[in-house]
């Protein structure tokens, strides 16, 4: 199998070199998005990496998550625990984890993920928790996702540090064909890896006399746990897992140049997970989790496109919006005498608005505009605890409930400017972002309570205020008809989040404490990014590489030593950091505590790499046969400790040959996926040997009314595991085959139009 696939790679490097000698004219196939300059482009015009997903390709038929929609990109993949929430067998934390997105070696809230240009709710990670909302969202009400690689802070504001994931909302013309005016499509698909069936019922319509159209979409899944291959049933943990949501956008056209859309979407969605006997940790019984996500989103928007081509504002956006999500994370355990029951709720409501102009004069369009937002956050811990039947009034010696951060509003306000100048063979865009972020904390009684030590009171809250200009430039330069080269620098930035910058964690019974910190400031990055593309009527393809560092990393800092009050009589021995410590716990925590940890800006990292993508087509056009590959290979290392980072993901490739019919009815892939090893020095952290899959995947339009669509995943039945799902698995785990991903599976759907 090395052999043979030492021999796949070299063929496929070969390939790539000598197709463009043997190519033909440019191809003329156009796909457009906005997230990559905020205005409609060609996604091979824009001077940056970015993939536009559709969602009606083979490969993403039925996708329900993320991590579905990236499984063939490189430098992209979806954090995908199998840990009920909170405990885990070998003491590690588990997660609620639903769309945690890793782009380029950075994750977490370092990629910005936006609906119609409406950022999600940011995720929650504190002590051990997950609450990533990158799957909060229906699938079968967009159209496609984008997904832009790098820092785009200079056009979207804090977090865009790693890149942005847009998701784009179905529009009734995207259902329907010339010159229909009407349609329903009732899609139906299930997935072999983990049981799950997706209903969908859609319906678009458009009335020319009116000026008005309409879509709506009901949308329900259910599914299991993910089936991993060679696990033994008792440490595969039983999932129920079921979402549903509503869609309906109307747009209705006023006159030429003005048009109005309103969009309202509700999500829904209830995971159960009941660990497996093999996984219970101590002396537990039983051990259930209950998460529970709840979002609903609401927004008006008005297009005006100017008709006087005099005018000096030849478009301008706005919209304004609200959304509100809630995550109810309930979990159960259950010992011999003794009962717990944990019940914790993560509230984020948000409203907002954005003005957006566009401008054209000589060889310049500018774009310019406005956006503000308003992020309203509590996170609310309850706990029940039962000793032989008897109410306990505390549990760990604390009194539920309790929230260990002051409910806290988040500012967000952001001034942008951007410049497409096109000059002789030159594009050159430039721009240019000022953000101002706030955190306002509010203490209530709740906070306090829990906060207090003995006589001390809380001290007061400190608001968070920090202005950041974020620049951008980027070159195009055409080398001929077919043939362009590009290159950006940006600058992005990442404020901390409520809960980094405001929590307080004390736990006496086990001597430790997550105290807040006051000097805590944005993190940064520099990047620069160089690609060549190519457009042939036969060929395609773009190389890219980019080197990125980041600086003012937050991470939490353990104090090796903290100085207390038993101590306080040799002040004059201690050092900076004991100092330090001592005055922080002073402030905000216990100075009993020897064991004391802050958020702090203590990392500095650096990250570079080189992705490919290329197909070539047999034929003149887009039927018949055809040969694609890509590939990504990221080097990231931590410049402090000069250690590899451990968020990287390994070398990946994919390629295949892929069919379509003359008559476009069927479509086929073969596709394989080769992953190397990760790049990180442990002996005892589990760490997947390289592997390669293989799947085939085809899609046949039966007839105008019904079209099917099937996959063979994991064709050949390897057992092999993703290396980001099992980054606190140690080596020596018992029953590790259960974080391995699913065997030989199979998919199917089909969707009846009328």
């Amino acid at each position: 199998m090395k052999k043979i696939l030492e021999i796949i790679l070299v063929s496929y490097s070969c390939f790539n070199i000598c197709l463009p000698v043997f190519s033909e004219d440019n191809n003329d196939t156009l796909t457009i998005t906005v997230t990559g300059t905020r205005t409609e482009k060609n996604v091979d015009d824009i001077p940056a990496s970015i993939k536009v997903i559709d969602l009606e390709d083979t490969r993403q038929k039925g996708s329900s998550e993320l991590k579905d929609l990236i499984k063939y990109e490189p430098g992209i993949s979806v954090y995908d625990p199998r840990e009920i929430n909170y405990r885990s067998s070998n003491g590690t934390r588990g997660s609620a984890s639903s769309g945690n997105v890793n782009i380029r070696g950075l994750s977490n809230n370092r990629v910005l993920m936006q609906r119609d240009g409406i950022r999600f709710p940011a995720g929650f990670y504190a002590v051990g928790y997950d609450y990533s909302s990158g799957n909060a969202i229906n699938y079968c009400s967009l159209s496609s996702v984008d997904v832009l690689k790098g820092p785009a802070s200079a056009l979207y504001g804090s977090d865009a540090l790693g890149g942005v994931i847009s998701f784009n909302s179905l529009k009734a013309e995207d259902l329907l064909d010339k010159d229909e005016s009407f349609k329903i499509e009732t899609p139906s698909y299930f997935n072999g890896s983990n049981n799950g069936k997706s209903n969908a019922f859609r319906l678009a319509g458009i009335s020319e006399d009116d000026s008005l159209s309409l879509i709506s979409s009901i949308c329900i899944n259910s599914s299991n746990e993910v089936n991993p291959s060679g696990a033994e049933d008792k440490f595969v943990n039983k999932a129920d897992i079921k979402n549903e949501s509503i869609y309906i956008r109307v747009d209705k056209r006023l006159n030429d140049s003005n048009e109005i859309s309103i969009l309202l979407d509700n999500y829904q969605k209830e995971k159960k997970v009941k660990r497996a006997e093999g996984n219970l940790s101590g002396e537990y019984l039983s051990q259930k989790s209950n998460v529970n996500t709840k979002k609903d989103l609401y927004y008006i928007s008005w297009n005006f496109l100017s008709m006087d081509e005099n005018s000096f504002f030849e478009k301008v956006n706005a919209k304004a919006y609200y959304q509100n999500q809630h995550i109810s994370d309930l979990w159960l355990e259950e010992k011999k005498l003794e009962d717990l029951t944990s019940d914790y709720n993560h509230y984020d409501k948000s409203y907002g608005f954005e003005l957006q102009f566009g401008s054209p004069f000589e060889n310049h369009f500018l774009t310019y505009g406005i956006d503000y937002s308003l992020t309203e956050n509590i996170y609310l811990q309850d706990k029940v605890h039962k000793i032989v039947g008897f109410l306990m009034p505390t549990y760990r010696g604390d009194e539920y409930p309790i929230k260990r951060s002051p409910d806290s509003a988040t500012q967000r306000l952001g001034f942008y400017l951007q410049d497409e100048i096109e000059y002789k063979n030159f594009e050159i865009i430039g721009g240019l972002r000022f953000d101002n972020y706030k955190i306002i904390p509010s203490q209530d009684s709740i906070y306090q309570n829990y906060c207090s030590t003995g006589e001390n009171t809380c001290p007061p809250s400190v608001p968070f205020e920090e202005s950041k200009p974020t620049p951008k430039i980027a070159i195009t330069y055409p080398i001929n008809k077919e043939l362009e080269i590009w290159g950006q620098y940006s600058k992005g930035f990442r404020a901390p989040s409520w809960w980094e910058k405001e929590a307080t964690h004390i736990n006496r019974n086990y001597n430790y404490q997550v105290l807040p910190n006051d000097e805590l400031k944005s993190e940064s990055s520099n990047s620069f990014e160089i690609g060549l593309r190519g457009d042939y009527k036969k060929y395609n393809f773009e190389i890219t590489g980019f080197f990125n560092k980041y600086t003012d990393f937050i991470n939490e800092y353990q104090y090796e030593k903290c100085g207390t009050d038993n101590d306080n009589d040799n002040q004059e021995l201690w050092d900076e950091l004991t100092r330090e410590c001592y005055e922080l716990s002073s402030k905000y925590g216990d100075t009993s505590i020897a064991a004391t940890s802050t958020n702090k800006n203590i990392a500095e990292a650096r990250i570079w790499g080189i992705e490919l993508t290329n197909k070539y087509k047999f034929g003149s056009n887009k039927n018949g046969f055809s040969f694609f590959a890509s590939s990504g290979y990221t080097h990231g290392q931590d410049t402090i400790s000069n250690k590899p980072l451990s968020n990287i993901d390994p070398f990946k490739v994919v390629s295949g040959i892929e069919y379509v019919s003359k008559n476009d009815k069927f479509k086929g892939e073969l596709i394989s996926t080769y992953v190397g090893k990760k790049r990180l020095d442990s002996e005892t952290i589990f760490l997947p040997e390289p592997y390669i899959t293989f799947d085939l995947l085809g899609q046949y339009k039966y007839s105008e009314f019904i079209q099917l669509s099937f996959g063979i995943h994991n064709l050949f039945n390897k057992t092999y595991y993703h290396s980001n799902n099992v980054g606190s698995v140690q080596s020596s785990q018992e029953g590790i085959e259960q974080f391995a991903e699913p065997g030989r599976h199979f998919r199917f759907g089909f969707n009846f139009i009328f």
